[in-house]
């Protein structure tokens, strides 16, 4: 995959994540081409990729941005609370100073970054955090599963670090997830992971069932009524 193809995709996933590009908003080679002044073929193939990553998907001959289900967050995170505090619980038996001055300095940049309301920053050092501590279980399996995940997760974390409230109550879970680490507490970092995943997926889940979206029959929500056009 070329170089062009790799720079019309991280546009176009920057923007799905950032909520640029609503769930259920037609995408047309067309359109994306002449925007960003490149030829179809590498859109076409920043698309595909995006589709195979789950945040395009097919409808008939058209691509769609997804469009957000419960259902398919409910999966999602019912493999991340399975995972993410036994990586968390490996991590603390792992850590090395080092390793948690980078995790501080990751917190630190969330913090600054909640003060200026700054969410494609937040966005940044919150996947920055979580995929240090996958790093730091020393289980490679592990690591590549959670990332996998991660990344499904992008457009629902986006959505949750959008309402301040969400925002700094993640900093906080994130921190005590950190001091357990710090401590070298693997069963606390195990029990502060899942109470974290818990939340985050109670409050994303209320978001998507919130009066501000607009469901379809399916389970499928389309924030703020973006529909393909």
């Amino acid at each position: 995959m070329g170089f062009i193809s790799d720079q019309v995709y991280d546009r176009l996933k920057e923007e799905i994540v950032d909520g640029l590009l609503r769930p259920g908003e037609r995408l047309s080679d067309r359109e994306i081409s002449a925007r960003f002044g490149v030829s179809p073929t590498p859109v076409r193939e920043a698309l595909k990729r995006l589709e195979q990553e789950g945040f395009v998907e097919r409808c008939g001959k058209f691509r769609l941005v997804r469009r957000l289900s419960v259902r398919d967050l409910r999966e999602l995170y019912f493999v991340r609370k399975l995972l993410e505090p036994e990586a968390c619980s490996l991590a603390a038996s792992n850590s090395r100073s080092d390793a948690l001055e980078e995790l501080e300095g990751f917190l630190l940049g969330m913090e600054d970054c909640l003060r200026r309301g700054e969410h494609r920053g937040l966005d940044r050092f919150n996947r920055l955090f979580d995929e240090r501590i996958y790093e730091l279980s020393g289980n490679g399996l592990l690591e590549r599963i959670l990332k996998g995940v991660l990344t499904a997760l992008l457009p629902y974390r986006a959505m949750a670090t959008r309402v301040p409230e969400r925002a700094w109550a993640t900093y906080e879970e994130h921190r005590r997830i950190f001091e357990a680490l710090k401590d070298g507490d693997p069963e606390r970092a195990r029990t502060m992971s899942l109470l974290h995943l818990k939340r985050a997926e109670e409050a994303v889940i209320s978001l998507l069932e919130g009066s501000f979206a607009l469901t379809d029959g399916g389970g499928r929500v389309s924030l703020g009524g973006g529909g393909a056009r």
